[in-house]
């Protein structure tokens, strides 16, 4: 079981007991935590106090991230090994970051140049805010381009449908019967939710029956 800290005490009286936490995030199984794992075991957090995910940081609905937000309390320190693997975007990036100081949970970096205390950290989150404005921005006019080209050309303004593999719909499947949610396969395979609704509403061919490239 996990232990808090001893109790600190303030001039407004004694404040919550309070503990260090470590998350590491991957985007794929086949990339390694190692240099992530050795920054926060530097840092002095054990093993058993760090949540990773090895999933894109598109979506905030990651296994060890919620697992996390539910263990911190006021007052604890969440580290990482770089911002970035807050999430996958600056706006990612800063609603996570907001997740965690909303419980009153300090975020930390292990990166040099991403102190977030003081003025440096004050001046990091502003340049951080323009990022994401001007990322959205990018966003919506990539957007707004691709339509104005599929009208030109005659074509509907929705993106186009995708077709989907047999294996793909047997994964999809095989997900939300092991209770993924539409939005986490979303997350986890990098496709719309009408990929993953259409795929759900097909019969998965069985697998001995399907053909497959190798």
């Amino acid at each position: 079981m996990l232990r808090r800290c001893a109790m600190t005490t303030t001039h407004e009286g004694p404040t919550s007991p309070s503990i260090t936490w470590g998350y590491r995030r991957k985007s794929s199984l086949q990339q390694s935590y190692e240099r992530q794992t050795k920054a926060l075991h530097d840092l002095g957090i054990p093993e058993e106090r760090i949540f990773e995910d090895a999933m894109s940081g598109r979506t905030m609905n990651r296994p060890g991230w919620l697992s996390l937000l539910s263990h911190v309390r006021a007052n604890d320190e969440v580290w990482v090994d770089g911002l970035d693997r807050l999430g996958r975007s600056t706006l990612a990036t800063l609603q996570a970051m907001e997740e965690l100081e909303l419980r009153g949970v300090r975020v930390r970096s292990a990166k040099p140049g991403e102190d977030l205390q003081g003025t440096t950290g004050e001046l990091i989150r502003q340049i951080m805010l323009v990022m994401a404005q001007w990322e959205r921005r990018q966003m919506l006019e990539r957007v707004a381009e691709a339509r104005a080209a599929r009208l030109a050309a005659g074509k509907p303004a929705g993106r186009p449908k995708t077709a989907l593999a047999d294996k793909q719909v047997r994964h999809i499947h095989a997900l939300h019967a092991a209770g993924y949610s539409v939005k986490q396969i979303v997350g986890d395979l990098g496709i719309s939710r009408a990929s993953v609704y259409r795929a759900l509403a097909l019969r998965p061919a069985p697998a001995d029956a399907a053909t497959e490239a190798t």
